[in-house]
């Protein structure tokens, strides 16, 4: 009967993968029709390392995150043959991925595979989402990053399956620490999770837990040493984006505090109106449809008083980085925290299904939310392509690079650093081309 389980775990984790890659790697060559910003200056940064006598494997990217993921985009596109599809083919597989272990962390929270299958596809068509793990910027791995944590704090509590679960904490520590900046509250919000939930109910993994933080520590210590010996180059961005720059920095707070509950908490479309939104997500709907939003705040209830582990994950990931920084709510911010959004209302839909089957409907209830989830999927990527491909959108990406144009850039700005120049960004190349 285990075997059985097993295999269909397996099964839908494959399908959910090919699924989401198939939805990602469609036409991924031309749509969207312009790279952005983002995604050019990763390139950018990747032929500066390439060809300058410095390079460092513990460096920082334009933006100040480690430079991993510069390698990582890099690499990808060199491999593709400076394709757009190279350029986005890591953002396609990582998030695919996510969704696949998505599928698998829902199946061991709820012990429903259809219900887990249906709500991975759900998080896979978000448009937010969606968005992020078509383009070229490097924001979307975390998601992974953070999925893979989430499994093994599942995993914690079962002594058969405790070095799985410590490997893949330590896997998704590591790696969010490396990734984008919103992955360094991971590594935060393990410590202070496990020290306030999971060590008092698992005192005799203390020695194992300290054993995994030195573990972490020996593998992002080089990182981390550079950080703070460039610290200006590390945390500049930070700063660009930070609300202490501005005199009024605590009316900013309270504003943020607001408009960040007011819009992850209860999905508010309007708090997401800001400029940089318009790049990230269509702003006719909220970023999770309002639909969902009675099952999440079930979750939200659930998740507090049986599972609070997770419960301080999602804070501390997810909220910090947005109340102290300028533009907030922003999309950009937040993707990396979806699988923990899609966490809740799973949670919040076996909740209700639970209740339902003590009237004996569970039948009705399980075709009805596949008909209704089947039209939200179907919404949803009808929602991303048609706000992905109009002008409006291309516009609000701008500055950015035409997807014909990438070959003549890329090669215009790798002579430029072959030379010993600085490079230029996509500003300079838009006044560049038009003359």
């Amino acid at each position: 009967m285990a075997k059985k389980i097993n295999l269909k775990i397996l099964i839908g984790a494959l399908i959910t993968f090919f699924i989401s890659f198939f939805l990602r790697i469609y036409r991924i060559n031309v749509i969207p029709a312009n790279i952005n910003p983002d995604a050019c200056d990763a390139i950018w940064t990747y032929l500066r390392f390439k060809h300058r006598s410095d390079f460092y494997l513990f460096d920082l990217n334009w933006n100040g995150a480690p430079a991993l993921n510069t390698y990582i985009i890099g690499l990808a596109w060199e491999l593709y043959y400076r394709t757009v599809t190279g350029l986005r083919l890591p953002m396609v597989i990582l998030s695919s991925l996510t969704v696949s272990f998505a599928f698998i962390y829902f199946y061991l929270l709820t012990k429903k595979i259809w219900l887990s299958f249906i709500v991975s596809l759900l998080l896979a068509t978000n448009p937010l989402f969606l968005n992020f793990s078509r383009d070229g910027w490097e924001n979307i791995f975390n998601s992974l990053y953070l999925t893979l944590i989430l499994i093994g704090y599942y995993l914690f509590s079962n002594k058969k399956y405790l070095h799985q679960a410590i490997s893949l904490i330590i896997i998704g520590v590591i790696l969010g620490f490396y990734g984008y900046h919103p992955g360094k509250f991971y590594l935060l919000a393990v410590l202070i999770s496990m020290l306030i939930i999971k060590l008092p109910q698992n005192i005799s993994r203390l020695k194992l837990f300290l054993i995994t933080m030195i573990i972490v520590v020996i593998f992002i210590g080089p990182q981390l040493i550079f950080m703070v010996t460039q610290s200006l180059k590390s945390f500049g961005r930070i700063y660009a984006v930070s609300i202490f720059q501005s005199s009024e920095w605590l009316s900013i707070l309270i504003k943020n505090i607001i408009n960040n509950i007011r819009g992850f908490i209860f999905f508010d479309i309007d708090v997401f109106q800001g400029y940089l939104n318009q790049r990230y997500l269509p702003l006719t709907t909220s970023f999770i449809n309002i639909v969902l939003l009675p099952f999440y705040l079930i979750g939200l209830g659930y998740a507090l008083i049986k599972i609070p582990e997770i419960i301080i994950i999602f804070i501390i990931i997810l909220f910090p980085v947005q109340i102290f920084s300028l533009g907030s709510p922003d999309g950009a911010r937040a993707v990396h925290s979806l699988p923990l959004f899609f966490t809740f209302i799973i949670l919040g839909i076996n909740f209700f299904i639970n209740l339902i089957q003590q009237k004996n409907l569970s039948r009705l209830i399980y075709i009805i939310i596949t008909v209704c989830f089947s039209f939200l999927i179907w919404f949803n990527i009808k929602t991303y392509f048609n706000w992905i491909t109009n002008e409006r959108t291309l516009k609000a990406r701008r500055p950015a690079i035409k997807n014909e144009d990438i070959f003549l850039w890329s090669s215009s700005l790798e002579s430029v650093i072959k030379k010993g120049g600085f490079g230029f960004n996509v500003g300079e190349w838009e006044k560049m081309i038009k003359k």
